[in-house]
């Protein structure tokens, strides 16, 4: 089971969410909202801004679900 707490922000239509995972630990995840096949590109844009803006570099993200990550870190 992951025990999780979530702050949603919303910026334009790129949803923000701060998650606190316990056992894990602090996480940003990005959603872009896209109503327009060809607004594609404009919104990944606005994500690579954000993900600037907080300071994310390649090798912070992660591709996996927490439930993924957890039964490692509980193995510890």
């Amino acid at each position: 089971t992951v025990k999780k707490k979530r702050q949603i922000y919303i910026y334009q239509n790129v949803r923000i969410h701060f998650d606190s995972v316990e056992n894990l630990g602090s996480f940003i995840e990005f959603g872009a909202v896209i109503d327009d096949e060809d607004n594609i590109e404009a919104n990944q844009k606005k994500v690579e801004q954000l993900t600037a803006f907080f300071g994310i570099k390649q090798d912070d993200l992660i591709a996996e679900a927490y439930a993924e990550m957890l039964p490692q870190v509980l193995k510890q």
